[in-house]
């Protein structure tokens, strides 16, 4: 008998919205940002590494061209039923090594020499 009365009366009270709820107003414009530090899952190819006599230092430089800060930045704009808005994002990486040695394949001469990279990505959509 209780499950009888309690299934209606828990349906009517789903059913029903309380009148003190009201309709939120939505800004028109909206202006966001955020950031954070992202990871590249890609992986890159080293190319003919076959040349690299310390592989682990170019790896190593890779792992940390793979570490980014990232800014972005939104603003929008609503109308009645459709809105528009501009994207902005910003990443940059950078990386370096440091003695590196290079197999020039003469059977005779190693390079040594360094690495430096810096990567800087805008957006705009």
């Amino acid at each position: 008998m209780k499950q009888k009365i309690l299934l209606p009366t828990l349906l009517l009270l789903i059913s029903v919205s309380l009148s003190a709820q009201t309709e939120y107003k939505i800004p028109r414009l909206r202006i966001s940002t955020s950031g954070g530090l992202g990871y590249l899952v890609a992986e890159g190819s080293t190319g003919d590494a076959g040349s690299i006599v310390n592989v682990e230092k170019i790896t190593q430089f890779n792992n940390d061209l793979r570490w980014t800060p990232s800014l972005n930045a939104d603003v929008h704009y609503l109308f009645k039923d459709w809105g528009l808005g501009v994207k902005y994002i910003f990443n940059t990486s950078s990386a370096t090594a440091t003695d590196l040695i290079v197999d020039v394949q003469d059977n005779q001469h190693y390079l040594v020499g360094d690495a430096l990279e810096k990567m800087y990505v805008n957006y705009v959509g």
